[in-house]
């Protein structure tokens, strides 16, 4: 069976000039589809267009040629306004240096994309916040601003946020290139279990080759151009969370989910085909989790 291609870049170039005479190519025809639960690892060194790419796939920058095709819309020529409401749904980001606003506690840094939305009211986004917080194992930390946590927290909470509108896609640049050894472990884990259990889709821009063993695919770029290569080794990352913990709270948040599109719908607030696709997902993923906890009696 086919699997479903959440993203695709269709012979994508991107000049940058430089003066009359000097273009830089930073990406030369570049054409990549990306499939539901990848997680594709992209690898390069500095200036072979690792952050060109992650850049114009997050429709941050635009193309010099070719299409950008995200959840089968074409994005490449929508407008700042049109792109700023698709990105808010379709992708999340998590950042090498965290970037979680200063002033904003934990809880109202995974709150934000959500008030953004405007999908949810201010207290239903505090519960879903709390409980997206308590998954990737930070519920003690809710009132912490970003200056009282360390680097490992920081990028639970950026994690947290980035699937917070329940995107299909996680971009991740550098995820753990600012966190400790044990951090690093954790995190990983946690995006192996995000990816196996919510069936999320990462894109994982690193040079990190122990970041790459967790990868479903790995590709590597130079000077703009794209190789892909089959065998992608595998990394146990077992002792690093408690699996069975995890999926426990997620079994717990996507309940309360039905709860609280239920109240939605009532409140007039989602149309009830809105409510049967979000429930039908729901549902779908419950399924999911009891199995995994069943095989893991």
């Amino acid at each position: 069976m086919s699997r479903k291609v959440i993203a695709e870049l269709e012979n994508i170039s991107k000049y940058y000039y430089i003066g009359k005479n000097i273009v830089v190519k930073a990406l030369e025809d570049i054409s990549l589809k990306i499939y539901s639960r990848d997680i594709l690892i992209i690898m390069g060194p500095s200036g072979s267009g690792k952050s060109t790419l992650m850049n114009i796939l997050g429709t941050l920058d635009r193309p010099s040629k070719g299409r950008i095709i995200i959840e089968g819309t074409d994005v490449t020529d929508l407008s700042e306004k049109e792109l700023y409401k698709f990105r808010l749904k379709n992708i999340g980001f998590v950042f090498q240096f965290f970037n979680l606003i200063g002033t904003l506690t934990a809880l109202e840094n995974v709150m934000l994309p959500m008030i953004l939305l405007g999908n949810l009211d201010e207290e239903t986004a505090r519960i879903k916040a709390s409980e997206l917080l308590k998954i990737v194992g930070m519920s003690d930390k809710l009132n912490s601003r970003p200056s009282q946590l360390s680097g490992g927290q920081q990028q639970r909470v950026a994690i947290a946020r980035a699937i917070a509108n329940d995107p299909p896609l996680v971009l991740m640049d550098e995820p753990t290139g600012n966190v400790d050894m044990a951090s690093e472990a954790v995190i990983l884990k946690l995006i192996k279990i995000l990816n196996k259990y919510l069936g999320i889709t990462f894109v994982i821009v690193t040079h990190n080759p122990e970041v790459s063993l967790i990868g479903t695919r790995m590709i590597s770029i130079r000077s703009g151009r794209l190789f892909e290569s089959d065998k992608v080794p595998t990394i146990d990352l077992e002792k690093a969370l408690d699996e069975r913990k995890i999926l426990e709270l997620q079994l717990e948040f996507f309940e309360r989910e039905i709860v609280s599109l239920k109240k939605l719908l009532g409140k007039g607030l989602i149309t009830f085909d809105d409510y049967k696709a979000e429930l039908s997902k729901i549902r779908e993923r419950l399924e999911m989790i009891k199995g995994a906890l069943g095989e893991l009696k």
